[in-house]
């Protein structure tokens, strides 16, 4: 006995979704109704709202491929005889054509491992995510400080590999690099761009403009500047000494009246107010792991002259007999005259008494029974100096005088 068939058995399965087919598949019904069967597939299309019959076949599969990518579609089999068609299968839900992956998500952003003033090597992490499809090759793309230009593919990296070397860059150009991961979806967005690399050498000995750094004159309370600019790579290291004291090498004072500053490509130092402290031969040395450079430059400086030293005072008849020893530095300039001044007990007060060119001086005019006292200093264009005060106390009698006035 003939009749219709049943319908497939199970559940129709839609399986291979991409953005333009998809393949269903079903069990063979539990009864062809005696007679051989073929399969009628149907297509239900959401945006018109309409089924329309898509093929037959004698297999349990059938594969669409003239879907529309973004459109969503469901579908049904029927078990057809010559005696008539069973009820449809249809599927459980609607479907979308879109391929199952996605354009990963961007590498890391990458590293310059090496470079010289004609390449650059870089690095970088794969994304996190690839998309659930294999990364097939990466775009580099560049971009130029200073330049107008906006980024442009700078190399393609055929395999999966993260690294690319060899790029071809221009001396003293400074690039900047991202990478884009592709798989069979499409360009991922690009990475965070590397750092800055200016296209140069990865070592080079120091070199010091040492123009700015010369002997100078200057007077005390002046402020004197030194600015060197330098280069090296990699980046040296900058030691300021005094006198060639390299055990104690300079550096800013806590009442920041010497100020070093120190970049990556200069150095500067600072005195804001010049004492003779600060007289003396400075050097500026620069260092890294391919050499050294230092350059040299003496401040001399101008100020009052030291005090006399050890200055006496004794009586001879009428007058004070004063000595002592010249001064030891003169403060750069010429000593003019040594300043003489004497101090009454009785007044209070220093006054001036004289002035010499030597290193002696005669104390006339003293009053019996006064004390006195006295002291000299040094004087030249720029001030002067401290003063000697004698240790001696000095005190006129009346029969100092008067044999005084005997002998003349």
């Amino acid at each position: 006995m003939v009749g219709k068939p049943a319908m497939p058995e199970d559940r129709l399965m839609v399986s291979n979704v991409s953005k333009t087919g998809c393949r269903v598949s079903w069990q063979a019904p539990k009864d062809n109704g005696g007679l051989p069967i073929e399969y009628i597939i149907e297509k239900f299309t959401a945006q018109s709202d309409s089924w329309a019959i898509h093929g037959v076949t004698t297999g349990t599969a059938y594969d669409f491929s003239d879907l529309e990518a973004g459109h969503e579609y469901g579908f049904a089999v029927k078990s057809s005889n010559a005696v008539g068609d069973s009820d449809a299968l249809p599927t459980a839900k609607l479907i979308m054509a879109k391929d199952q992956f996605t354009i990963p998500l961007p590498p890391g952003a990458p590293d310059v491992v090496d470079w010289s003033e004609r390449h650059m090597d870089l690095k970088w992490q794969e994304p996190l995510d690839d998309g659930g499809a294999a990364v097939t090759s990466y775009h580099i793309e560049a971009k130029i400080r200073g330049e107008e230009e906006d980024w442009q593919l700078w190399e393609t990296v055929d395999t999966n590999r993260t690294k690319a070397t060899n790029l071809s860059v221009q001396r003293g150009k400074a690039y900047q690099f991202r990478v884009i991961a592709i798989n069979k979806a499409g360009k991922s967005d690009p990475s965070h761009p590397s750092r800055s690399k200016e296209a140069q050498p990865t070592s080079l000995p120091p070199l010091i403009d040492a123009k700015n750094l010369h002997d100078v004159v200057v007077v005390a309370g002046d402020r004197v500047k030194f600015d060197l600019p330098f280069q090296g790579i990699p980046v040296p290291e900058v030691v300021w000494t005094l006198n060639g004291n390299e055990e104690e090498p300079l550096a800013t004072t806590s009442d920041k009246n010497m100020i070093i500053t120190i970049t990556e490509s200069s150095t500067k130092l600072i005195i804001n107010n010049v004492t003779k402290k600060h007289a003396g031969k400075f050097q500026c040395t620069v260092t890294n792991s391919a050499g050294s450079d230092s350059a040299k430059g003496e401040i001399k400086v101008l100020d009052r002259p030291e005090p006399p030293e050890g200055l006496t005072a004794s009586v001879d008849g009428d007058k004070c007999v004063l000595m002592w020893k010249r001064s030891k530095d003169d403060g750069g300039a010429p000593i003019e005259h040594y300043q003489v001044e004497r101090f009454e007990l009785d007044r209070g007060c220093w006054m001036a008494c004289g002035k010499s060119h030597g290193n002696t001086f005669d104390a006339k005019g003293l009053l019996s029974g006064r004390e006195y006292k006295f002291r000299v200093s040094a004087v030249n264009e720029h001030g002067d100096s401290d003063p000697a005060v004698a240790k001696e106390t000095i005190v006129m009698s009346q029969q100092d005088l008067d044999n005084a006035v005997r002998n003349m």
